[in-house]
This record gives structure tokens, C-alpha cells and sequence, in this order.
């Protein structure tokens, strides 16, 4: 409505088969920045290996402190370099992965990292770490009643034609409108629950 293009800042990153195609789908407009303004100017992948590894692991190290100034951030981007750098060197020299192989794998790597993010220390995250590895037991995490959001989740990020396509397609009319006035107040509703929680952002 202001005459504004704003660029395509998320490409189904849940689907990416590896750790460079998922940052070249997730926060593109972050990505692109740290790669002109840091990863070339530092030689980027172009002036031999050792260059290559110290470019990918400031940039991300520098990542990590973009979202918050804090070890689990840092950790967090690093962790994404090392990824980068394995999955580099895992297509140079490595065996091709079935899709769905690869796909497992990464989307597990990033999820473990993500704990790292959202941990408010390093102590939490560890806590978090061992009761993934069973630690406290399962109890009942995957209770369908709590867990269904998850399943929901997983099931429409499997949706071959993403989201910001499927509604370019959609007609404009009044059962589209009311549909999804329907499904808007619903979600608000939901993410409503519970304590109120201040925008990821402002907590840095």
C-alpha cells in the first residue's frame, strides 16, 4: 500500500539439504550484508583455504553477535562456521547424501543450534542438551495435547509451494478475506497464551 517492494527474506529454510543452502533461504537480507561487508572483504572462498576458514568463522562469530551479545550467541555462530565449513568440504571430498538423508541431518543440526539461541546461558543450554539425550526422562514432552502445534507445523513446512507464493496465487475475494481474518485471529489467540513475552529483539 506505500509503494514498497520488500524483498523475499525467508525461502522455506526448513528444506534446505545442507547448511550453505539453508543460509542462502534463511534471513537472506542478513546474509547478504555479512557477505559483502564481511565474508568477501576477508577473501572469502577465493584466496585459498586458510582464508576461506577464517573469513566463514568471523563472519559467523559476527553473526552470532549481531543477535545478542552474549557466549550462547557466539557459540551459536560459530557453530553455524564449523557447519558451513563441514558441509564445504563434506561436497569436495565427501560421499553425495540421499535427499532425504541430507535433509534429516540438516535440519537436525540447526534445531541443536537453536537451542543455543533461545537459551537464556550456557548452563540452561546444557540442561537442555543432556535431557535431549535422555537425562530427567521423557516424561510428556510429545503428549499430543501440547505437541500438536509441532506436528501442524512440520506437516505445512512439507507443503511443496511456500507459503509467500501459495498467497501471490490466491484471488482476491470476500471468502479468501474472511478465511483468513479467521485463521489470523486464531493464531493471535494462541500465541497470545500464557505470560507475556517482549519481542526477541528487545531483549538484547
Amino acid at each position: 500500500m506505500l509503494g514498497l517492494v520488500l524483498p523475499v527474506n525467508f525461502n522455506v529454510p526448513y528444506r534446505a539439504l545442507d547448511i550453505r543452502d539453508f543460509w542462502r533461504r534463511w534471513h537472506i537480507t542478513l546474509s547478504r550484508r555479512l557477505r559483502d561487508y564481511v565474508y568477501i572483504p576477508l577473501g572469502g572462498s577465493r584466496e585459498g583455504t586458510a582464508k576461506y576458514i577464517w573469513a566463514i568463522l568471523v563472519t559467523m562469530g559476527l553473526c552470532g553477535l549481531w543477535h545478542g551479545a552474549g557466549w550462547t550467541f557466539v557459540l551459536w555462530g560459530f557453530g553455524h562456521g564449523f557447519g558451513l565449513l563441514i558441509c564445504r568440504f563434506w561436497q569436495r571430498y565427501g560421499v553425495p547424501l540421499p535427499a532425504f538423508a541430507a535433509w534429516a541431518i540438516t535440519l537436525s543440526f540447526v534445531v541443536l543450534l537453536f537451542v543455543l539461541f533461545r537459551a537464556p546461558d550456557l548452563a540452561a543450554a546444557d540442561n537442555i542438551y543432556l535431557g535431549l539425550l535422555g537425562e530427567g526422562g521423557a516424561g510428556a514432552m510429545w503428549a499430543l495435547t501440547t505437541s500438536w502445534p509441532i506436528l501442524v507445523g512440520g506437516a505445512l513446512a512439507l507443503i511443496k509451494t511456500p507459503s509467500f507464493e501459495l498467497g501471490m496465487r490466491l484471488q482476491p475475494n470476500w471468502r479468501t478475506a474472511a478465511a483468513l481474518v479467521v485463521i489470523a485471529v486464531f493464531c493471535v489467540l494462541e500465541i497470545g497464551k500464557g505470560a507475556p513475552q517482549s519481542f526477541i529483539y528487545f531483549q538484547f
